[in-house]
């Protein structure tokens, strides 16, 4: 059992996590991780709680998050508990999506040695096409878009290095940043260069500008579809409200300035 009152070097931290003295040296000078003293000769001194927050450091940075990013939310050690079991409610609900993924392809894998017959109907399970075709459906129907606009942009989705699989990624990347985030209220300015990043991937999702006045049109299209809302609520609890939020407090930030 580790304590406090347990001084480590520099050294010993970056042996024990893996992580090397140059980066730990980078993580001081930008006060992200600031040792308990600096010793004799300028050696860094660090204790117990130092090597929770590198733990804490590593698993967000795991996740994609900048350091900035990373930084606003480690203002205060107190919220810890909470971060860590946000992001693991994060990770589970991913764990589950990608082992639907991975039983799907094994399913085709033994179907194409010839051990197991597969359905067809099974190939596409866990990439439901019917719910995107019910959105574009709702969203013709209320005005907000027409078969026009949507062809513009499944042609820019197509013209995106990589496609639709390359945004996709870029998307559920930038939702668990958001999970993560969720530690600090949506209307947050921490959270400026996250939501900067997520309005700017909607623009290449449309081809088109995501400016100020579409970006909270949008969140308010997120609030009054269901679908929207459950898959949220399928990233993390709690995130379909705090994207809402979020979205509509970082437009009107932008209107002001």
């Amino acid at each position: 059992m580790m304590h406090e009152s347990v001084e480590y070097s520099i050294g010993a931290v970056a042996s024990l996590s893996g992580v090397t003295v140059r980066t730990l040296h980078h993580f001081d000078r930008i006060g992200l991780l600031v040792p308990q003293r600096t010793g004799t000769g300028r050696y860094r001194v660090y204790r117990h709680s130092h090597l929770l927050r590198l733990q804490e450091i590593l698993v967000y940075r795991a996740a994609g998050l900048p350091l900035s990013d990373i930084a606003a939310m480690l203002v205060d050690d107190r919220d810890r508990l909470a971060r860590l079991a946000l992001h693991l409610t994060r990770l589970v609900t991913e764990q589950d999506r990608l082992a639907a993924i991975r039983a799907t392809l094994e399913q085709t894998i033994h179907a194409l040695k010839g051990d197991t017959p597969m359905p067809v109907s099974d190939l596409y399970a866990p990439f439901p096409p019917e719910q995107q075709a019910a959105h574009e459906s709702w969203l013709i129907g209320r005005g907000i878009v027409d078969a026009g606009g949507l062809a513009r942009s499944r042609a820019a989705v197509q013209a995106q290095p990589g496609g639709l699989p390359a945004l996709m990624a870029a998307l559920r990347a930038v939702e668990q940043r958001m999970v993560t985030a969720m530690i600090l209220p949506p209307g947050d300015p921490a959270h400026h260069g996250l939501m900067e990043d997520h309005r700017a991937l909607m623009a290449r999702f449309w081809g088109a500008p995501c400016d100020t006045d579409a970006y909270r049109g949008l969140a308010q299209v997120f609030a009054a579809h269901d679908g929207f809302a459950t898959h949220f609520e399928q990233v993390a609890p709690g995130l379909a409200d705090w994207v809402g939020i979020a979205m509509e407090s970082h437009a009107e930030r932008l209107t002001n300035t």
